[in-house]
Formats: structure tokens, C-alpha cells, sequence
């Protein structure tokens, strides 16, 4: 994968009228060229719709052996600002470079995000968010 047109290379999304559990997602062995935004991009609220009677549920996704030369971010997580709907996420042996905000993740609404030999820019990225 390889365009500045891209926005995010694995993008899962959802709204509270439509619902839906997405789990146990395994993804491995990518290498991106560029992308626009971010190498990981959950939207629970597509369409903006933020009120409804099925809360999409997202959780369980793996992460391993991605590469990327250019992003805006290495995940944008746009959950909701009220409830978690979005846990456990493992980022492991992966190398991102040319991420142009790599301490400026959108992340809302998400809870255990683990990365393990995770380099962001030339550094490993120990971030952990609980």
C-alpha cells in the first residue's frame, strides 16, 4: 500500500444505529509506502452519529510486523467520549517512520493499548495506555 490518497491502511468503523461487535483481528506482515492519516484508524461514531441503540463494540486486535515510511499518526482511535467500546489492542514488532505527530494519537474512548518493539521514528515507542 502506497498513496498520499490514502487515509488509513486498517480502518474498522461503525455507528450506534448500526452496531456490531468486530473482534479477534489479526493483522500481519504490511508494508506501506504513505499514508495520508494512520496506519490504524477506528471510527465509532461514522457519519457522526453518536446516539443509538446499538454501540459498536470493538476489541481484541493485533497488530504485528507492519512497516510504514510516512504518516500524520500511527493510530486515530475516535471512540466515545462517555463509555469505552474500544479494548485491547496489541502493536508488536512493528517500525513506523516519518510519522509527523507521533505523540498526538487520537485516542477516545479506548482502553489497553500495548505496544512491545514497537519503533516510531527511530525510537521505541513504550506508550501504554490503560
Amino acid at each position: 500500500m502506497d498513496s498520499p490518497h490514502l487515509d488509513r491502511i486498517i480502518r474498522i468503523k461503525s455507528s450506534a444505529e448500526r452496531g456490531g461487535e468486530v473482534k479477534n483481528v489479526y493483522v500481519r506482515r504490511i508494508e506501506v509506502g504513505e499514508c495520508r492519516q494512520s496506519i490504524l484508524g477506528m471510527e465509532l461514531k461514522y457519519w457522526k452519529v453518536t446516539d443509538g441503540p446499538y454501540p459498536p463494540y470493538f476489541h481484541n486486535i493485533h497488530l504485528e510486523h507492519i512497516t510504514s515510511n510516512k504518516s500524520q499518526y500511527v493510530m486515530h482511535l475516535d471512540g466515545f467520549d462517555d463509555k469505552i467500546r474500544v479494548r485491547d489492542i496489541y502493536v508488536k514488532n512493528c517500525v513506523f517512520n516519518g510519522v509527523v505527530h507521533p505523540d498526538i494519537n487520537m485516542i477516545v474512548g479506548v482502553e489497553n493499548i500495548r505496544f512491545d518493539h514497537v519503533s516510531v521514528n527511530g525510537q521505541e515507542y513504550k506508550r501504554i495506555y490503560d
